[in-house]
């Protein structure tokens, strides 16, 4: 997550508190805190799901290095050494992943290879295949995510910029309570305002 994202999501969470320990019974104030909680609420989920999704994109991503540097360095090459290659070696190098599946499973289609054989290669380039999948479809989720994220985080300051409109008129007679405001809505810091 971005550090500015992570600033954003931390003044809602001290504006939320704030408003806890500074409540208002104006329904313009319980509305606008109900709608920053909610959207609080879903832009943490958002940044809990893509933390979710990275780990599972990098164990995905390390175990298609791994599966693909073992097809590449091992099992073509012992395919090739027992006179099933066929030109196989050269025609991976340099093929991106997909096209390691692509070209293995067209010669493991086309060759007169034993039953039995090289049932590891078959089986590595299936889960080769599978993972290129599942990468795909993560990446997919974290750019659907980060999209959603970025609208929640543009709404929360929506929300908060909303608020402190209200609270500059609610709290203008009262400068210690303007001060406090000011410092929880400051994405910068410091957050506590400081004793005079």
């Amino acid at each position: 997550m971005q550090a500015k994202t992570r600033r954003k999501l931390a003044v809602a969470a001290r504006v939320l508190e704030f408003f806890r320990a500074h409540p208002s019974e104006q329904p313009s104030y319980r509305e606008a805190i109900r709608k920053l909680e909610a959207c609080y609420a879903r832009a943490e989920a958002l940044v809990a799901s893509r933390q979710t999704g990275a780990e599972e994109l990098q164990a995905a991503t390390a175990r298609r290095d791994e599966l693909s540097s073992r097809i590449r360095n091992g099992l073509v090459p012992q395919l090739t050494r027992v006179g099933q290659g066929g030109g196989l070696h050269c025609a991976i190098r340099g093929a991106n992943d997909r096209g390691l599946v692509l070209v293995v499973e067209r010669h493991l289609d086309g060759a007169a290879i034993e039953p039995g054989a090289f049932e590891d290669l078959k089986r590595g380039v299936e889960e080769l295949r599978s993972l290129l999948d599942t990468i795909e479809g993560l990446s997919r989720d974290s750019d659907r995510q980060a999209s959603e994220l970025a609208k929640e985080i543009l709404e929360t300051s929506r929300l908060i910029a909303e608020l402190d409109g209200l609270n500059r008129h609610r709290f203008r007679v009262d400068g210690r309570l303007l001060d406090e405001w000011a410092a929880v809505r400051n994405e910068r810091g410091p957050f506590r305002p400081r004793a005079a």
